[in-house]
């Protein structure tokens, strides 16, 4: 007796005898359409058994085209189609034939994210989207914890939802503001095309890595807003710019789709869906955005994107600027001591802040609040002397060689605390966010931006956080001497001395140390005759030969104590310290 059965489908679909993920699954086990098997063939072994045959949508119903500009889009062709599948059995002894056929409707899912942030979902997104974790980074997302509408350290990702007034934590008036500049990054996933009369049995869930962004969100005084329940992102159903965006979840009356919870279609906007990033990854492609269809709650299809969260220097500068209490817009170093002296301060107290919260690995930024009170009374002693210049000045009986003598002495003086305040600006902007994102990712965040923007990270910056993250912290703060002393500092010097000659001799006769029991900047053995503070060998010196082993002298207590005093008391007047 034979038996045969042939099969046939159309061109979009495929029949298997194995599950899609079984290992071993070959061309064998591949059913061609059109083709007769014999019971034995299906695994059909006796009267009355079963076999269990496995259906493939394929994903030839949907194709790319160019339009201007060579920009791509994405075009069906016809998704929706019912598509038949028929069986056809024949006994050759009894000559009888039965045969029976079912309809399936093939679903494309295909889950498209504007990886570029350019506003269009095209090819390029999808080249983007190509990940090898640990590898190959996926599709970049940039953390949202910049500050768009300016309103004053609420950073972007704690802003325009509500946050303030669920949690009653708003630090100004203009707290959940919306910001017009802000945006997230476009999903869609077509979930509106396949409704029809399946609407109800049909539901979407989204897996991820989420933060929520209320209970996920704190805030202090001190410390400002962080993220704080480990996830990296969250999935909106509005834009940020929507003012109607809300901090729940979406089935409690939000904005926010919840990870594993099953949407009914029709409750998706046919807009499409929005992705935010609030914090960095561990590794390269280490986040998976999983979209997942299921019909009457059995999952039938499913579509993936894996991408990194990836910090930016700008980001996180802003961040550090929150956490000081600085205006950036009010920050003008051309605009002389007095009135940055409030922001002057706040520099300092920005790392006394955050030396003492991370004492074991920020050394270098101890040492900085240290030099913050010799840099203070210069300022003051400064501003002192400027004062006495312009009264001088204002003395009718004084001679022409006086007068001459005193305006040359107050331009010095002018451009020499303006100087230190651009330095104190630029010190700042090169390391705050460096500390910030260390604080908050650790080296991993380096590395991988580093692979997103190199030149944010080049390769004196990767050595000071790698030999931290190591283990070898002495080494790898001390690496910040020469960025800080020569890469930042240094030009401001070439161009004071440019304009003044060998001030920076005369400075230095003046400079003390910011420890109790340095050597004055002048007493530094091997400095020679002229010791010039303006010059970055000297001042190299002075730091590695006294200053540095000092302030590593001490024990933890004592540099936390130090730290702790308020600026201009640790030493009483000096005149500056160059850092």
């Amino acid at each position: 007796m034979h038996d045969g059965y042939d099969f046939e489908a159309s061109g979009n679909l495929r029949l298997w005898k194995a599950e899609g993920d079984s290992a071993g699954r070959s061309l064998e086990h591949y059913i061609q359409p059109a083709e007769e098997y014999s019971l034995q063939d299906l695994g059909l072994e006796e009267a009355g058994s079963t076999v269990k045959l496995y259906l493939e949508a394929l994903g030839n119903t949907s194709s790319w085209w160019f339009g201007p500009n060579n920009d791509s889009t994405w075009q069906w062709n016809n998704p929706t189609s019912p598509q038949a599948i028929s069986v056809h059995a024949e006994h050759e002894d009894l000559r009888t034939q039965i045969g029976d056929s079912v309809l399936v409707k093939p679903m494309l899912v295909d889950l498209r994210i504007d990886s570029d942030n350019d506003g269009t979902l095209s090819l390029r997104d999808e080249a983007l989207e190509q990940a090898e974790p640990g590898i190959a980074p996926g599709a970049w997302w940039v953390i949202n914890n910049d500050d768009s509408d300016s309103d004053l350290w609420v950073p972007d990702y704690a802003d325009g939802y509500g946050l303030a007034a669920a949690k009653g934590t708003a630090v100004n008036a203009e707290a959940d503001q919306v910001s017009n500049e802000d945006e997230f990054y476009k999903i869609s996933t077509d979930f509106t095309r396949y409704a029809g009369n399946d609407a109800e049995r049909l539901k979407v869930r989204f897996n991820y890595d989420a933060n929520d962004p209320i209970a996920g969100v704190q805030f202090d005084g001190t410390q400002g807003y962080r993220i704080v329940d480990g996830g990296l992102i969250r999935i909106w159903t509005t834009d940020a710019a929507d003012p109607g965006r809300d901090g729940r979840k979406l089935q409690d009356g939000g904005s926010v789709i919840e990870s594993g919870y099953a949407y009914s279609v029709s409750d998706l906007p046919a807009a499409g869906l929005y992705l935010e990033s609030v914090a960095s990854s561990g590794s390269l492609a280490d986040l998976d955005v999983l979209v997942e269809y299921l019909l009457d709650g059995v999952v039938f299809a499913s579509d993936r994107v894996a991408g990194t969260s990836v910090a930016s220097k700008a980001g996180f500068t802003t961040q550090a600027l929150q956490r000081a209490r600085i205006n950036p817009d009010t920050w003008a170093p051309l605009a002389g001591f007095p009135f940055n002296q409030n922001t002057v301060q706040a520099v300092y107290d920005y790392y006394r802040d955050t030396y003492l919260a991370n004492q074991d690995d920020f050394v270098w930024l101890g040492m900085a609040r240290m030099a913050g009170g010799a840099v203070w009374d210069g300022l003051i002693t400064g501003e002192q002397a400027i004062t006495l210049l312009r009264a001088a000045l204002a003395n009718p009986l004084q001679t022409w060689q006086d007068r001459l003598g005193n305006l040359y002495a107050l331009e010095i003086a002018e451009r020499q605390q303006v100087m230190f305040v651009e330095m104190q600006k630029a010190i700042f902007e090169d390391l705050a966010w460096q500390h910030e994102l260390y604080a908050d990712a650790g080296y991993a965040a380096f590395e991988i931006l580093r692979t997103h923007t190199p030149k944010d990270v080049p390769s004196d910056v990767d050595t000071v956080w790698k030999q931290i993250d190591a283990g070898d912290v002495v080494r790898g703060n001390f690496a910040l001497v020469p960025r800080e002393q020569n890469y930042i500092l240094q030009p401001y010097w070439d161009q004071f001395t440019a304009a003044f000659g060998m001030q920076g001799v005369v400075i230095g006769q003046g400079t003390r140390s910011p420890l109790p029991n340095g050597l004055p900047f002048a007493s530094t053995p091997g400095l020679g005759l002229f010791p010039n503070v303006a010059w970055w060998p000297d001042r190299e010196r002075w730091i590695e030969l006294d200053m540095w082993p000092k302030w590593l002298d001490y024990i933890k207590r004592e540099r936390a104590d130090l730290v702790k005093a308020g600026l201009g008391t640790q030493l009483g007047p000096a005149f500056v310290s160059p850092i």
